[in-house]
């Protein structure tokens, strides 16, 4: 596959390419045969498969601070306190036992310190609220019928919820965005 022909016709050569840090967008990749181009190159051409869902999130999320990483590293003094608390008020020397109450120290650490879900931490309408108080009050007796419609309707205000925070982050990413390429042209 050649891109550019010298001036005297026998020279053929692959000289012009393009480029892309992202090689799997690439379907195909070819070079259009035109005639009378004004050029003693021919056109390459490629096909783009792009998966817009995938490229949205990883454009979102590169915008984003890692706040689990940085709340941690705040967090590594109060750490190793309280582990270390942890692991001298134990005396046994047994070798299991040494290790489950390893284990057992850090995962407790670990969930004293660490950020709560996102879901977690967000506030809660008092309509998901009453759904969940709800399905905790079918599931602490024996009874099962209700659960699937009370899951349902908390499946669909998740999904509601999520919808609204993917937007509201979209639009948040688009302003960000803007307002540096006015700002850098200004």
């Amino acid at each position: 596959m050649w891109t550019w022909r010298s001036p005297d016709g026998k020279t053929k050569n692959q000289i012009d390419y393009i480029l892309s840090s992202k090689r799997y967008i690439f379907e195909d990749v070819g070079v259009i045969n035109m005639v009378g181009a004004g050029s003693d190159h021919r056109i390459v051409r490629a096909r783009l498969a792009l998966n817009l869902k995938l490229e949205l999130r990883r454009l979102v999320e590169s915008n984003r601070p890692s706040e689990d990483r940085k709340y941690i590293e705040v967090q590594r003094e109060y750490y190793q306190r309280k582990l270390s608390e942890k692991l001298t008020a134990e005396d046994a020397w047994d070798i299991d036992a040494i290790n489950d109450q390893l284990v057992c120290s850090i995962n407790e650490t670990l969930d004293e310190i660490r950020p709560k879900s996102k879901l977690a931490q967000e506030p809660k309408s008092k309509e998901l609220a009453a759904l969940l108080e709800e399905r905790q009050k079918i599931l602490a007796t024996s009874s099962q019928t209700g659960i699937s419609v009370v899951n349902k309707k908390i499946r669909h205000l998740l999904r509601k919820h999520l919808r609204q925070k993917k937007h509201k982050l979209i639009l948040e990413t688009i302003e960000k965005h803007r307002g540096q390429k006015y700002s850098e042209n200004s």
